[in-house]
């Protein structure tokens, strides 16, 4: 059985990543040396939540390693890539393009036969990069479906080879496996969540992405609403606003669909405080979305009516049926025995 959810710390106690022998800091990353001899500078993304911003990804200096002329090709397409992601304003669709033809030079680069074991490191440690820069660039063009797809290859190189990279662990990691939570947790797919949950170490349960993941989908089965609108100002890397901004929506939906229910017509500037809504033109839109209709009354000004309600249907159960069906069952399993 899986360990409470509600196990590690309080909410308002201060948790410290446990990424080692480097420490993740938002726009800055301190690494020791590792008998690799990496040289690690920046993380990946920086403080300004600003599309435009400027990405910073973690820097594995391969150029000065030696390898087979597959691994310098990767190696050379991968610099070119970073050029292009590097930017103030970069040009996405010529990073996704040099992303393509990456991906093609690391697929044979892994198709080669590996000589000897730092060969392979070197190999695994390269391809982990590519793809982790992939993750972000799915998130910089908000292509939900190529993310899930770089996750679920990373995956192989954060569990399956885990102890070939012991030594020299990502430092995005846990920042990538936490947004991937809250993809899930934002599209309603709380079975895959939990999924995923379960392939993570209970003692990373306190690290500050995955524990924010966790509380978001506490406060979603508790149905605090407020907690998780608030929780947009206190995310642990600007890394999460893209699959944040996606968890509002989906608490607005939440919310409205119980508003229909709950609700008999009423006032539009109620019905925008209900849902968070602080522009009239944005709320007009979500409503014509939903098929509410907004009239305006004398006395109460305009109105939204939830006319896209539809009566509770009565659920005909086929008693007598199943009844027939489990004693013919039970018949069958005395002859068995």
């Amino acid at each position: 059985m899986r360990p409470s959810l509600r196990t590690p710390g309080s909410p308002n106690t201060p948790h410290k990543t446990t990424t080692d022998p480097g420490k993740y800091q938002g726009s800055k990353v301190v690494k020791n040396s590792s008998s690799t001899n990496l040289n690690v500078s920046n993380s990946n993304v920086n403080n300004n939540k600003d599309s435009s911003s400027k990405v910073k990804v973690q820097e594995v200096n391969f150029t000065n390693m030696k390898g087979s002329p597959a691994f310098s090709e990767t190696v050379k397409s991968f610099e070119q890539f970073k050029l292009l992601f590097g930017q103030s304003h970069p040009p996405l669709d010529k990073c996704k393009d040099a992303m393509e033809q990456l991906k093609l030079h690391m697929t044979k680069l892994m198709l080669e036969s590996s000589n000897t074991p730092e060969e392979e490191k070197r190999c695994l440690l390269l391809a982990r990069e590519i793809l982790e820069n992939g993750a972000l660039l799915s998130i910089k063009t908000e292509d939900i479906p190529a993310f899930a797809r770089y996750i679920a290859q990373l995956k192989t190189y954060y569990y399956d080879y885990s102890q070939k990279l012991v030594d020299s662990p990502s430092l995005l990691q846990w920042p990538l496996l936490g947004s991937n939570l809250l993809r899930l947790l934002a599209s309603s797919k709380l079975d895959e969540f939990h999924t995923e949950l379960e392939l993570i170490p209970f003692e990373q349960y306190s690290n500050v992405y995955i524990k924010h993941a966790i509380q978001l989908e506490q406060f979603m089965m508790e149905g605090a609403y407020n907690k998780v609108i608030k929780s947009k100002h206190n995310i642990p890397d600007p890394l999460f606003t893209f699959f944040i901004d996606m968890l509002m929506n989906t608490v607005r939906d939440e919310i409205a669909d119980c508003g229909e229910k709950a609700y008999e017509p009423m006032s539009i500037q109620e019905s925008m405080k209900l849902l968070g809504f602080s522009n009239l033109e944005e709320f007009k839109s979500y409503a014509s979305k939903r098929k509410w209709v907004i009239t305006d009354s004398m006395d109460k000004g305009e109105i939204v009516s939830f006319d896209n309600r539809e009566e509770s249907k009565q659920i005909e159960i086929p008693a007598f049926k199943i009844i027939k069906q489990n004693l013919q069952y039970a018949r069958e399993l005395e002859r068995i025995v």
